[in-house]
């Protein structure tokens, strides 16, 4: 049996481009920063991190070298939008789980886990 030839009938397969390494990268930590909001760090694997961003377990792999390696570049990647929103004159109040972390405290600092 051999395969038929394409009908013209057929509609032509969507154009896909690929991501630069940079657009793969961010796609994964938006994904990444996805799964840990939804279900914890702890119980958040790599595997729920690659199907959330659409890729193999092996692509975020190529990227990071562990689940926590992950997560220090979600944290380096939310305090730069910070640092550069107060750069450009947006406010330093920080966000609501920030204000709320700080009020928990009582002396205004916000705990630890919270840094960057």
């Amino acid at each position: 049996m051999t395969a038929s030839p394409a009908r013209s009938s057929d509609p032509p397969a969507p154009a896909t481009r690929r991501l630069s390494r940079h657009e793969r990268r961010e796609a994964i930590l938006a994904a990444a920063a996805a799964a840990f909001a939804r279900t914890g760090f702890p119980t958040t694997s790599i595997a729920d991190i690659s199907a959330t961003a659409g890729v193999s377990h092996l692509i975020v792999y190529r990227h990071f070298d562990s689940k926590d390696a992950v997560l220090r570049a979600v944290y380096r990647r939310d305090a730069d939008a910070v640092a550069e929103g107060e750069a450009e004159g947006g406010g330093s109040e920080g966000s609501a789980d920030d204000r709320t972390a700080a009020e928990a405290t009582g002396d205004g600092s916000v705990p630890a886990a919270r840094l960057v």
